[in-house]
């Protein structure tokens, strides 16, 4: 037998500059909860009325258009499941600032495969979303956000599987500031873990503005495994593109399409610490392309100023850690210091620069730091010879 919560008066919150009151009720009314029914109106209207929206546990509350977070919402979802139907864009939208979402799992099953689960909007301040699971194959990502001046999101403790992406902003995240992503656990994932993506310099997506590229982005302590797909064109554990002072430490990344860790256009001020990257799969893509060089630990491709330190990486097919520069963009303040590297198949640590760059001092530390650990030649995955150190011009 389903209950049906009546309203009940609570706490009453004016929201600022305005008159309209908004009720704190103990349960959703009139929702059925069942699964089945269509609960998209009655969760639509309790989240619209109500200023703390508690959720009753073991529900499933089965909705086929988007349900709207309003400014000052708090979301306690007792872990209940919101199951996103037919053909809706996103389950949760984030329209506003002060929000709290925690311990709500959302299953995408979306008609279409560009589905999302919790889309934050525009100037979206303040807002956090934890101990929280989210699932179901069609879901693009668990937390999407493609819409400028977006500032104060954190993504903490939360697990996700079976989507394509596990967070994910695009080129519309113009001014994104302040990201924290942390203590999530991943896997099973199709596209990137996490993919941090503004192509700032690649028109028409990009502004051609560093400055309006995601800044002061914090990601540790996370669990990603992301195998990818023949089907989808992606396959990074954590990606970073375009973004400025990032930093990337203790994350656990597995079993990775293709890099463990991906930087490029332009990014910078990256700091790459501590993080364990293990077996990295070097898929091959349905079309018969050769992907080799995709194979890598960490690859950072025209970025500035990264600090790659005190990581391990393990069981990787082409190189542990990749530096390449085309000639556009170039930088001596990189370093690679005090990291171990096992059964590398290719190079330990290679930089490659364009004609005329001056390669040793792109990254000179890394051939004098003693603290690296290169044991390529433990395994090789090629039928040449391991090297522990490359510097080059192509």
């Amino acid at each position: 037998m389903i209950r049906r919560w009546l309203p009940c008066a609570a706490a009453i919150t004016v929201v600022a500059g305005g008159t309209t009151p908004l009720v704190a009720l103990a349960e959703p009314a009139n929702c059925a909860g069942d699964g089945t029914t269509d609960d998209a109106d009655c969760i639509s209207s309790y989240f619209e009325r109500s200023s703390v929206v508690e959720l009753v546990a073991g529900a499933t509350y089965r909705v086929t258009r988007p349900v709207v977070v309003h400014a000052g919402r708090e979301v306690d979802g007792h872990g209940a499941t919101i199951l996103g139907e037919g053909p809706l864009l996103s389950v949760l939208v984030i329209d506003g600032s002060d929000i709290r979402v925690d311990s709500i799992r959302i299953v995408t099953h979306a008609a279409s495969n560009h589905a999302v689960a919790i889309n934050i909007a525009a100037r979206a301040k303040h807002v956090s979303v934890t101990h929280s699971r989210f699932e179901g194959p069609t879901s693009v990502a668990a937390l999407n956000i493609n819409a400028p001046d977006v500032e104060d999101v954190t993504f903490d403790d939360n697990t996700v599987s079976d989507g394509i992406y596990g967070v994910l902003t695009n080129w519309q995240a113009m001014r994104l500031r302040h990201v924290q992503i942390a203590h999530n656990q991943m896997f099973a994932l199709s596209g990137d873990g996490i993919e941090i993506n503004f192509p700032v310099l690649v028109p028409p997506h990009g502004t051609g503005d560093a400055m309006d590229a995601p800044s002061d982005i914090h990601i540790f302590s996370n669990t990603i495994n992301a195998p990818g797909s023949q089907s989808i064109s992606a396959g990074f554990c954590i990606g970073i593109a375009g973004a400025h002072n990032v930093e990337i430490r203790d994350n656990t990344l597995s079993q990775c399409r293709w890099q463990g860790i991906h930087i490029e256009d332009t990014a910078a001020d990256i700091l790459i610490a501590q993080n364990t990257i293990a077996d990295v799969i070097g898929q091959q893509p349905a079309d018969g392309k050769n992907w080799a060089g995709f194979r890598d630990g960490i690859l950072a491709l025209n970025s500035r100023r990264i600090t790659v330190r005190g990581n391990i990486l393990s069981d990787i097919p082409d190189t542990g850690i990749d530096f390449t520069f085309d000639g556009k963009t170039f930088d001596a303040g990189n370093t690679v210091c005090g990291n171990t590297l096992r059964r590398i198949g290719h190079f330990g640590i290679s930089v490659m620069a364009a004609p005329g760059q001056d390669v040793a001092t792109t990254i000179g530390p890394a051939a004098s730091c003693p603290a690296n650990t290169i044991d390529a030649g433990e395994k090789s995955f090629r039928t040449n010879h391991p090297v522990g150190l490359m510097m080059g011009n192509r």
